[in-house]
């Protein structure tokens, strides 16, 4: 028999192994769990403090590009004065024009504190890349609701910025689901079991832990609570939320899980939930099919819901 036949023969029985090894591997190989952080709380928004311990550790949303946070928040009562937010040409204020943030160069890689917005506070935080934050005084447009927004540090390589969504304001004296979905550049956000926001952020959110904890929240002059944090490695779409918003909260939209623990956490919160008269005359719409328009300038590309936003409400 001709020897190279039989190395031929060889290689060939090689391959074939190979071939059926591989084919084997990818059909039947184990799928990866998503990792995930539970922290119920609750918290107490009325001073800055860590909410998820570094030991539960899990930088899936930060560093693998996708990601979902939730969190219920409430906030009990709001400043009625001394609060300031003037519009101008400064990277870190509004425009005059649109009311909105654009985007705001970091003095160095490191240092972003030149991109603060006056008057805003810190409802939480995660990593020191992204920021959920409050004007602590009724909204304009709605006097029971305070303007919020999302800010994310970003960059480019060379640089960080700081990058502003606007979002409708958040209700008080009403728990709120807020839920903060990632997949690379875009950032989708939910308030309850409804989408209000969905852009693109214009740099890639920072991978690196600015901020040295995993979640903090809370700021002085704010009265609230926060609690049932979630971070996963999932990127949950709008029928797992709603899924999850509905199987977590009572008929009145208030977290059944944390309904049972707050105890004499928040004085205010017990004095609202003791009065029946007080706690029906205060429930108000549920915030869900809202229609976004156009984004009017800064922030992201995409669409994104601005001052403007078109709001069908549906009483709880």
């Amino acid at each position: 028999m001709d020897p190279s036949t039989n190395v031929y023969g060889i290689v060939g029985l090689i391959v074939v192994i190979i071939f059926i090894s591989i084919t084997i591997f990818v059909l039947f190989k184990p799928k990866k769990t998503p990792q995930s952080i539970s922290v119920n709380g609750p918290f107490d928004l009325s001073k800055s403090q860590s909410i998820v311990p570094m030991s539960l550790d899990n930088n899936g949303f930060l560093k693998n590009g996708a990601g979902t946070f939730q969190c219920f928040v409430y906030m009990d009562s709001l400043t009625r004065t001394g609060e300031v937010n003037t519009c101008g040409i400064q990277p870190n204020q509004p425009s005059c024009t649109s009311g909105l943030y654009g985007e705001c160069p970091c003095s160095n890689i490191n240092d972003c504190g030149n991109c603060d917005h006056p008057g805003y506070r810190e409802i939480f935080s995660l990593y020191g890349v992204y920021r959920f934050e409050v004007m602590n005084v009724p909204d304009a447009g709605r006097q029971n609701a305070v303007s919020a927004q999302l800010i994310v540090r970003t960059t480019d390589t060379t640089r960080a910025y700081i990058e502003t969504i606007s979002l409708p304001p958040l209700p008080a004296q009403k728990w709120t689901l807020i839920s903060v979905t990632r997949t690379g550049r875009e950032i989708t956000i939910y308030y309850d079991d409804g989408i209000v926001s969905s852009s693109k952020l214009l740099n890639l959110p920072v991978e690196t832990n600015a901020g040295g904890y995993i979640s903090r929240a809370g700021a002085s002059g704010l009265s609230g609570t926060i609690g049932l944090i979630y971070l996963t490695e999932e990127v949950m779409k709008t029928p797992a939320i709603a899924a999850k918003y509905t199987n977590m909260t009572d008929t009145r939209g208030a977290p059944i899980n944390i309904e049972s623990k707050m105890g004499d956490f928040s004085a205010a919160t017990q004095f609202y939930k003791s009065s029946p008269l007080l706690s029906n005359l205060f429930s108000f719409p549920r915030m869900s099919n809202i229609d976004p328009i156009p984004v009017l300038g800064g922030g992201g590309a995409g669409t994104q819901v601005s001052p403007l936003y078109n709001v069908r409400s549906s009483y709880a």
